[in-house]
Formats: structure tokens, sequence, C-alpha cells
């Protein structure tokens, strides 16, 4: 059995709070610069109603609870951000296009008998830029970025494959995107960033997608990501997804996905049958069957077994709760037996704009 997995330390906390102040304060400074300015009033227009000018950012959104205003502090914190990028490309910042920043914030209590606890922030931003035809974009994020370089971020069942890497600390990731022109059925981008402040980690990534089949009740999508970092050299994942709509309110979905590098032991891959039930109003049950494993390993099969998923809206649609459980049985090494955990998560989701 693994040593449980460190609880992170405060100061992630303090690094997501201290990102989006700046700017916050920023913007409320000078609406208060603005409001403290005399201004010469004609006896006509000293009768007529004040109107309030909205700054560049303030959306007017969300102004109810706690959550709603912690949503929308996060989405003016991030569109001065995009107007300051836009800036940069030299051309005046679009609001609107500002306005589609987007993203959400995670926190996450993984509880498990073989990989151990931990207590994970995870954030994700996305924002595009007006230039080249609006195909440029930038992305950060912070959490486990070596699913995002290695383009397995969609692929991944809810948080799984988050027990794997309890060990390991959160990251700081950021880059830029480009997407080139696409159809219905053809998709690819380029993206290049840079992982972790401390032994950094550059990378390139190149992404297909194909929609090779799509009906009324089944979709058929293969996907090549081909990646190249300074620390691990090149590599490529290959994502096969197939969906079936059985109802309205049932989906069935049969993913799997192998990636190959130059430091790996052989292919590391994940097959999994996933359930889910829609029941309505932003909630939903699910459930998956899944084996994992790595081809050259002393232990091919790492893993089988089960989960089940409950999600449920917290507030409106701006936060939502979901709990998780499930049994498998691990494995990392050959002279180990093979014990089954009992693994457990909660996690609370923050979306923000549009």
């Amino acid at each position: 059995m693994q040593n449980p997995a460190p609880r992170p330390a405060l100061s992630n906390w303090l690094i997501v709070w201290l990102i989006t102040l700046p700017f916050a304060g920023a913007a409320q400074t000078a609406q208060e610069d603005q409001g403290n300015q005399p201004a010469a009033e004609s006896p006509v227009a000293a009768k007529l109603p004040k109107i309030r000018v909205a700054a560049p950012c303030d959306t007017y959104q969300y102004e109810g609870d706690i959550i709603d205003r912690v949503s929308n502090h996060l989405q003016k914190a991030l569109c001065h951000t995009a107007l300051w990028l836009d800036g940069i490309t030299g051309r005046d910042g679009n609001i609107l296009e500002a306005r589609r920043t987007h993203g959400y914030l995670e926190l996450t209590h993984l509880q498990s008998d073989y990989f151990g606890n931990a207590t994970r922030i995870k954030l994700k931003v996305k924002t595009e830029l007006p230039v080249l035809k609006r195909r440029l974009s930038a992305f950060a994020g912070l959490g486990d970025d070596e699913e995002i370089i290695k383009g397995r971020e969609d692929n991944n069942f809810a948080q799984r494959n988050q027990f794997r890497n309890l060990q390991s600390d959160a990251k700081w990731l950021a880059g830029l995107g480009y997407s080139f022109p696409s159809s219905r059925f053809y998709r690819a981008d380029f993206r290049v960033g840079i992982r972790g402040l401390s032994n950094p980690k550059l990378f390139v990534q190149n992404r297909y997608s194909l929609l090779a089949h799509s009906s009324d009740a089944d979709v058929l999508s293969l996907r090549e990501t081909l990646f190249w970092t300074n620390q691990e050299g090149l590599g490529a994942t290959t994502d096969i997804d197939w969906t079936h709509s059985m109802s309205k309110l049932v989906l069935f979905r049969w993913n799997s996905y192998g990636t190959i590098s130059e430091k790996a032991d052989g292919l590391d891959w994940r097959s999994a049958m996933i359930s889910y039930f829609n029941l309505q109003k932003g909630r939903g049950i699910a459930g998956e069957l899944f084996v994992r494993g790595e081809t050259e390993h002393e232990v091919p099969i790492r893993e089988a077994g089960g989960n089940a998923f409950l999600r449920l809206p917290v507030s409106y649609d701006r936060l939502f709760l979901k709990l998780g459980a499930g049994y498998s049985w691990p494995r990392s090494l050959q002279s180990e037996p093979r014990e089954g955990s009992l693994n457990l998560s909660a996690e609370l989701e923050l979306p923000f704009g549009f």
C-alpha cells in the first residue's frame, strides 16, 4: 500500500485568491475614482436621474448570494486579463470577446484505501484572442497537468484517474493555442506552453479530431494527440470514443485510449464502459466499469474496478456538488498482493464565464 499523499499547502489557496485580487481591486479603484471626480452640471441635467456607467467587464449577471458574487468576481478578473492580453497583440481590447473568457474552479477531496487521501484545487481558464480571425487563444490552469499535456483531459471519466497522482503536487500551466480551419467532421489545433515554476517543463501539442460516424442514436469519434516535452521527449495519445443514446434520459458510452512516449513503459492504456442517467434539473447519476494497464510494466494490468457518481446543483446552475464511490483492485508491484480498495470523492465545481 502506498503512503498517503500530503495535503496541499495553504499557499495553493492563497495563490488562487491573489491572482484575482489585483484585477478586481483595480476595477473597483477606477470606478471609485470616476465617482469622486467633480462634474459641472446644468440645472436641467441636475434634475435628470443618475445613470450608472458599467465598467467594461461588469456583466451584472450574478448579484445574488455569495456563490454568485464569487463567480462574478472571477469572471470580471479574467475579463480584465483578456483585455490586457488583447492589448499586447496590438489592438484595442474587445469587450465582447473578453467577456467570453470561461473556465471553472474545483475543490476536490479524495480518499482511497490504496492511493491515500488528498484535497486538491483545480483551476482551468481559456480565453479567445481576436487576432488571426479569433483562431488564437490563451489558456492557464492549476492542477494535474499531465493529462492536459498528453491530451487526455477529455477522456477521463469524473475524477477516477486523479487517485493515480495523489502524491504529485498541483502545478501551474499556461500557454497559447491556435485552431486550424475545421469543419463539422474534422478539427485540429496546436498548443505550446510551460508547466511549473521550478524545474519548468516546456511542451508542444498537436491534436486532430475526426467524427467518423454520426446518427440520431450513435456517435463515433477518433482523436490523435501528438506531444513533445523537454523532459519526456516525443509521445502520442490515440483515443476512440463511441456514444449510444438509449433514450432522452439514458446514455451509454465506451471510451478507450492509449499513450506512448519515449520514457514510458510501453503503452499506457485505459478502457471504460459508462452509463449516464439524466435526472433532469441539473441532476444526474453515472456509473462505469474500467480497466487500465501498461504493456511493458511488471504488472501489465494495473487496476480494474467500478465507480458511481451523483451530481447535484447546489446554487442554481452556478455551483455543483459531485459525490463518488467506487471499489477497485489496484496493483503496482509484482511482489504485492492484489487487494480491494474503497475509493471515495467529493467535489465542488464553480463554473464561470460564457
